[in-house]
């Protein structure tokens, strides 16, 4: 488990060797970089992005993947995927099943919190997608 990221590495370049695609330095650099050096939080976040993304989106999947988001980001507060995920998770929850302001103010600030930690990660972007418009200092 401690080398997942190695092998995730190796896995992408040996797909874009057999496509003859060519990386740029900074595609290498994604592929390459790792998304945390907890690997316990890297376990927890595989964990949940299992029940964010399995087809019925039932409610109690999307609770059961925020609280190990939840948990990933407890051992890894610097884990800007997980906070994407997390808030793209609890968009979904908003939009599908609970549409309260605390919702909301979670998914928005998660994704706040991915993009500052990394202001080029793509998920960190797209969960800003799906979120209503919140006003910055009011409710």
């Amino acid at each position: 488990m401690t080398d997942i990221f190695g092998v995730e590495a190796e896995v992408a370049k040996s797909i874009a060797d057999s496509l003859q695609a060519t990386l740029s330095p900074q595609e290498k650099a994604r592929v390459e970089t790792k998304p945390t050096t907890n690997a316990d939080a890297y376990v927890l976040y595989l964990r949940a992005r299992d029940y964010q993304t399995r087809p019925d989106n039932l409610l109690q999947d999307f609770k059961a993947a925020i609280n190990l988001y939840d948990q990933a980001i407890k051992l890894d507060p610097s884990f800007a995927l997980a906070h994407a995920r997390l808030s793209a998770t609890t968009s979904n929850l908003y939009h599908f099943y609970e549409p309260i302001a605390a919702w909301k103010q979670k998914g928005y600030s998660e994704a706040l919190d991915s993009l500052r930690l990394q202001p080029n990660l793509g998920e960190g972007h797209l969960a800003l997608g799906p979120l209503p418009v919140l006003k910055i200092h009011g409710k």
